[in-house]
């Protein structure tokens, strides 16, 4: 694993995943272009209402790195968040449901 990758908490066989999104958000910026969930980050963080994150998840459907961000995600077994498109986060049972 690399060394930022071990620092960050990347799990070791997501490392190679997450070094391709890297190289990918690079390429964005040195095309001085950045990713839309930069510029609203927390519409992709699991407490933001479930109607925001399916509109970020819509809205990564525009990204260059959509892919790469997917791919990472998958390969670090991510639970929460919007990730390449698909909102993560884990969906409440009926059971939660009625008891809050």
């Amino acid at each position: 694993m690399t060394r930022s990758a071990d620092v960050l908490g990347i799990p070791s066989e997501a490392a190679p995943a997450w070094l391709a999104l890297v190289a990918a958000l690079d390429g964005l910026a040195d095309r001085a272009r950045r990713p839309v969930c930069e510029s609203r980050p927390d519409d992709w963080a699991s407490d933001a209402p479930a109607a925001v994150r399916r509109e970020a998840a819509a809205a990564c459907g525009h990204c260059p790195v959509i892919r790469p961000c997917a791919a990472y995600a998958d390969a670090a077994g991510e639970r929460c968040h919007v990730w390449g498109g698909i909102d993560r986060t884990p969906q409440p049972t009926k059971r939660q449901e009625t008891a809050a």
